[in-house]
Formats: structure tokens, sequence, C-alpha cells
């Protein structure tokens, strides 16, 4: 797997695994990976609080949090991956993360 794509998916995994410490209080905490020879597929699932996932969308001052996330999503664009989050208040959060194994800025030449 490419370096820059591996570094990226372990500080996306561990942002993801403090967020749920932090503010989601869950009792348990989930990490599942399953990779392919063009993907790499990691779900990070929590049964805490939750939140309402509109709120990232538009952060103010009230939002608790939400950069984080943001970051996560941005880095995992630059690569040609995709963020999925899907979470409700009071009903936990599942964030997937789906990136390609190769560097899609590297071209053989």
């Amino acid at each position: 797997m490419d370096e820059q794509i591996e570094t990226t998916l372990f500080q996306a995994t561990r942002e993801l695994l403090h967020n749920a410490i932090k503010h989601a209080d869950p009792e348990q905490v989930r990490v599942r990976c399953v990779s392919n020879p063009e993907r790499v597929h990691i779900e990070v699932e929590d049964d805490g609080a939750g939140f309402d996932v509109s709120q990232l969308q538009h952060p103010n001052s009230t939002t608790k949090g939400g950069f984080g996330l943001l970051s996560v999503q941005e880095r995992l664009r630059y690569l040609g991956g995709e963020v999925e989050i899907e979470s409700e208040p009071n009903d936990g959060t599942v964030v997937r993360l789906v990136s390609p194994r190769a560097n899609r800025e590297k071209t053989p030449g």
C-alpha cells in the first residue's frame, strides 16, 4: 500500500477513535478493516451519544467539535477516497473510510 495512504488511514482512524472516546461516551467501539487489491475499507462504529450529521456542514460556535471529522473527509478526498458518516443523537455513530491502495497522484512514467 502507498505509504501516504497508509499514514492517512492510520491518522484518520486514530482521530475517529479519539472523537468517540472524547465526545460519545461509548460502552463499545468497533473497528473493522477489509481490503482488496484496489481499495481499503475501514469502519469505526460506536454505541455512544451520536450527533446530528447535518451540523458538520454548518459548524458554528455551539457545534461541539466537527473540525476533526471535516479534516478526515478532506484528507480522504484528496487521496481519491471517501468518508460516509451515519449518526443520530442518542443512537451511536458509524464512520466508513474508503480509500484506494495506491495514490492517484503517482503515475508510472
